[in-house]
């Protein structure tokens, strides 16, 4: 996703020890670079079917616009 959405070597920017350290240097070198939109928008490209990121890039899309947002954990009762 990383190299194809953003042409991007995901070893050379964000190595880690686990996916949690990966996605977090990944993150951070996103909005260190300014270009969290497009992190969000590649990763929306490639799972359009995921109802749980479908959530989260409208509220990130509502938030960049300055709209409110509301937390919406997704979970069901």
């Amino acid at each position: 996703m990383v190299r194809i959405g953003l042409d991007v070597n995901l070893a050379a920017i964000a190595g880690g020890a686990n996916l949690r350290e990966i996605v977090f240097k990944l993150i951070d070198r996103a909005e260190y670079n300014g270009c969290t939109a497009d992190l969000v928008a590649a990763a929306s490209a490639s799972y359009p079917d995921n109802p749980g990121f479908k959530r989260f890039a409208a509220w990130y899309a509502a938030a960049e616009r300055g709209q409110p947002v509301a937390v919406d954990s997704g979970a069901t009762t």
